[in-house]
């Protein structure tokens, strides 16, 4: 058989595929995915295979709101799954394209950008922690083979912070330029010029462990938050205090 003849082959078997799949329900796509994803459920599901719609999705029991998808005809063609995903939610909102070839265990999300409240993302993670405030997904890109991150970009930008410990305090917002190292989602840390100042890196491994490596330091150094960090010990010339904190969410 002729290199062209196979490909001719190729291309109507994956085609009838395609038509195979513009006919199928939409919970064929939904049980898929909860397959994949133990901790998600889908219902209400209504649509195609090819566009559909969850009218309640949840994870690990959190309510996250409508779930839409569209397939992409010439993602399916070239020999992978790739679906535009909306989720609306009263706390989260997101918008993104999910790619995976059709042989292989490597996930793409791209041109994520999304809203929510860090109190929603502590109940859907587990995470704990001492701050409120508002994170934004600006243009992510993440690619995942297995549990590990192997690429990350894009930005997460956390606004409207603020610390609870003791005493309510105000740090302003920060920006997180997103990376990979070594299987980690890494976050390179920077403020906009808020009460806190702060330099640095933290990093979430496919475990559950997180690791914060930076310094900090107060604007206003005779506020509370000055007297918050002087916990930390003497600082440097420059003001700052080396912060490293570790652990599990």
């Amino acid at each position: 058989m002729s290199r062209g003849a196979a490909t001719l082959i190729a291309v109507l078997v994956l085609a009838f595929f395609a038509f195979l799949i513009a006919r199928a329900p939409a919970t064929m796509v939904a049980q898929a995915a909860q397959d994949a994803a133990p901790a998600l459920s889908l219902d209400g599901v209504t649509g195609t295979a090819w566009r559909g719609r969850a009218a309640h999705a949840r994870w690990r029991g959190i309510p996250l709101g409508t779930v839409d998808w569209r397939l992409s005809a010439g993602a399916l063609l070239g020999g992978a799954a790739r679906a535009h995903v909306v989720v609306g939610g009263a706390e989260l909102t997101l918008d993104a394209v999910v790619s995976q070839a059709l042989f292989g265990d490597r996930l793409r999300v791209t041109n994520a950008d999304g809203i929510a409240p860090l109190a929603f993302l502590s109940r859907v993670s587990g995470a704990r922690g001492p701050l409120e405030g508002t994170v934004v997904l600006v243009d992510v890109s993440l690619t995942i083979e297995g549990e590990r991150v192997v690429a990350a970009e894009g930005r997460a930008v956390l606004r409207d912070t603020v610390v609870t410990v003791q005493q309510r305090a105000e740090l302003g917002a920060f920006t997180l330029d997103l990376s990979a190292h070594e299987g980690w989602l890494q976050g390179e840390v920077s403020d906009d010029g808020g009460p806190l100042g702060i330099a640095g890196f933290v990093r979430a491994a496919p475990d559950r462990r997180w690791e914060l490596d930076a310094r900090v330091r107060a604007r206003d150094r005779a506020g509370n938050l000055a007297l918050v960090l002087s916990l930390l010990g003497t600082p440097a010339d420059d003001g700052y205090h080396p912060l490293r904190l570790s652990g599990r969410y």
